[in-house]
């Protein structure tokens, strides 16, 4: 059985080195600060510098091994034909990012300045804009399928987009007021279209039928939507915690309290505020700045009121419809990288352990 982390590792190289790279090369304008803000964000997501900061090390990204191993599943062929789907979901993502940033005045992403803090406001929207048509022009030109798969790869590309900016729109309705219902639909536009978008094209790539790649599409919005429920997660790191390298994902080292300093209340937060702890957390509920110990101690209520465990369990949820809807996939070695993947959720404890620990 092939290790997951080596699985991944392998696909993001192949992805970057045969697909990516090249293609924001060839598709990006001549000028030299339009190429390096096109290069900025996808760079910093797919590459970093090795150890001791020498040489390059791929990062391992969930979302290329995701669309590799559902192609792999309902289809016979190397996965690498798919290549160019996945490098313009990744340049799609990163599209999706540097909007975000904008909107929630994040001054940082993966460790480094963000886009708009590097290039400015208008350059950074400009790049939002052309990663989003790079993308469309790597599926119209370098992904060999019919003319048929390619307009229904440019559809799921729309449903994308247009969902992820309504949930920029939902999440806007979470500022110092929570539904959960909309919380959750929030939390789907923003992981789970994206996620089953890469798992219906590529199961549309690999021909496969209406029935397989419904299903394919619908594991990725499951599994994508725990994911974001996870990211919410996050938001509870103290600054102290993220000063030091205890194994932390860079895509998680941002702002510490970013949604509780604006006042957003996700799950966590919700039942936290349904506890002992409610007027404590509502005095400090949109503070801009904390004090360290005003962190701790948002932390620890969050922890002591059960909101780290209720998260945990509310992942798990999803993470076991995914898992069951997998039982529907062909029987091969793919069905059982794909469960691996899925599975790679259980370390959220050790993230919420982390944090519990960080406030004792």
């Amino acid at each position: 059985m092939v290790s997951i982390y080596g699985y991944m590792r392998n696909t993001s190289r192949e992805v970057v080195k045969q697909g990516l790279l090249k293609y924001l090369e060839e598709y990006s304008h001549s000028d030299e600060i339009i190429k390096e803000a096109n290069f900025h964000l996808p760079l910093l997501r797919t590459i970093s510098k090795g150890k001791h900061g020498h040489g390059k090390k791929y990062r391992a990204q969930f979302i290329d091994s995701f669309g590799r191993v559902i192609y792999e599943n309902l289809s016979q062929s190397s996965w690498n034909s798919i290549i160019p789907f996945l490098s313009a979901s990744d340049l799609i993502h990163s599209s999706t990012f540097i909007i975000d940033d904008i909107v929630d005045k994040q001054n940082e992403r993966f460790g480094d300045c963000a886009t708009w803090k590097k290039f400015g406001l208008n350059e950074a929207i400009f790049t939002g804009f052309r990663l989003r048509e790079i993308a469309e022009k790597i599926i119209i030109d370098k992904q060999e399928t019919s003319l048929k798969n390619k307009i229904k790869l440019l559809g799921v590309v729309s449903d994308i987009h247009r969902k992820t900016y309504d949930g920029q729109s939902l999440n806007d309705k979470l500022l110092k007021n929570y539904n959960h219902e909309v919380y959750l639909e929030r939390c789907n536009y923003f992981g789970g279209v994206f996620l089953g978008g890469v798992a219906q094209g590529s199961a549309i790539l690999a021909n496969a039928n209406e029935e397989q790649i419904k299903l394919a599409k619908e594991i990725g919005e499951i599994y994508g939507t725990a994911m974001m429920i996870r990211n919410d997660l996050k938001d509870y790191m103290t600054s102290e915690l993220l000063k030091f390298d205890h194994g932390i994902s860079k895509a998680l080292k941002r702002i510490p309290l970013e949604d509780f300093k604006i006042g957003r209340i996700t799950y966590p937060l919700y039942v936290a505020l349904n506890s002992q702890y409610k007027d404590k957390l509502e005095s400090l509920l949109g503070k801009p700045k904390l004090t360290l110990d005003e962190e701790k101690e948002i932390v620890s209520a969050v922890a002591n009121s059960g909101g780290f465990d209720k998260t945990i369990d509310l992942i798990e949820e999803y993470k076991s419809k995914a898992l069951n809807l997998c039982e529907n996939l062909p029987e091969n070695e793919s069905k059982y990288i794909l469960k691996d993947l899925i599975n790679l959720m259980k370390n959220s404890r050790d993230y919420t352990n982390l944090m519990k620990e960080s406030v004792k």
